[in-house]
Order: C-alpha cells, then sequence, then structure tokens
C-alpha cells in the first residue's frame, strides 16, 4: 500500500464518518417529535442524484478492479465508497417536522421561543429561520418543496404566534 492509498483512504473514512454522525443527528432530533408532528419532503436537486450516481459508479468501477487485478485497495474504496453512498442516500430522503413545541430540521431541534423570524426564499422554496440562540442569532436554511410553502407558514403561525 503506498502513500497515497492511505491518505485516500482516511479521506474516505473521515468522509464516511460525517455522513454517518449527520444521519445519526438527523434520527436522533427526529425521534423527539410527537406523534402530533407535521412532516414535510426536503427539496432534492438533480445535483444531488448526479453526485450519487457517480458515487455508484466509482464503487462499481472499484469492485471490478479489485475483483479483476485482485487488488484489496480497490475492495477497501469500493465498500467505504458504498457506505458513503447509503449515508448520502440516507440524507437524501431526510425530513423535517414541525410540531408543536418547535422545528426538527437538519439534525437540529428548534423551540419557536428560539425562532425570531422566518421566512421563504421564493426563488428555490426554502425556508430560512433566524433563531436566537445562547445570545447569538444563526441563520438556518431548510431545503423544502414549493408547495409545501402555504401549509408550513400556516403551521408555525399556528404554534409560533397562535394565530390559525
Amino acid at each position: 500500500m503506498d502513500q497515497y492509498s492511505k491518505i485516500l483512504i482516511i479521506i474516505y473514512l473521515i468522509l464516511a464518518l460525517l455522513m454517518g454522525y449527520r444521519v445519526f443527528k438527523n434520527i436522533k432530533a427526529s425521534r423527539l417529535v410527537g406523534d402530533n408532528a407535521d412532516s414535510f419532503k426536503k427539496r432534492t436537486s438533480k445535483f444531488e442524484y448526479l453526485m450519487l450516481g457517480i458515487l455508484l459508479v466509482f464503487a462499481i468501477l472499484n469492485t471490478f478492479n479489485g475483483l479483476k487485478n485482485k487488488d484489496k485497495m480497490s475492495l477497501i474504496f469500493s465498500v467505504i465508497i458504498v457506505f458513503i453512498s447509503i449515508m448520502f442516500l440516507a440524507t437524501l430522503f431526510d425530513k423535517f417536522y414541525i410540531f408543536p413545541e418547535g422545528i426538527v430540521a437538519n439534525g437540529q431541534v428548534v423551540s419557536f421561543k428560539e425562532l425570531k423570524k422566518w421566512g421563504f426564499d421564493t426563488e428555490n422554496g426554502n425556508l430560512v429561520l433566524i433563531i436566537k440562540k445562547n445570545h447569538e442569532e444563526q441563520t438556518i436554511t431548510v431545503q423544502s418543496r414549493k408547495e409545501d410553502i402555504e401549509k408550513i407558514n400556516k403551521l408555525i403561525r399556528k404554534y409560533k404566534l397562535g394565530k390559525e
């Protein structure tokens, strides 16, 4: 195993761990939501599907190369890439939730007490949340679908402002 391969494996493993952590964080946050939550699918771009396809093609090529040349490094790369692809796929189909106590999105739980402003990027449908946490303002952008904007806005107004 040459130095280049070792560095590449370390980079792939770090990426796999980061993706796994993101999926774990999303699952953990979504478990806090009760039965009375509304869930919304995130908007997925063609670019994200293209990236998933590229990852899978690399995994297949590494597998064939590893089997053909009996190269263990290629097989290790393909296993890591398949794991990254599975984690990436899980994040593609992740949802966000609105419930009476707050919003769960991007692995974070935002209470309505922390939520100061919200709005929508009408060009692409993103939900933009401005929250105040620990005396600092943060902006959180959540990919949402344009057709869900009205329902999302009604739910936030209902839970945050008490308006139907």
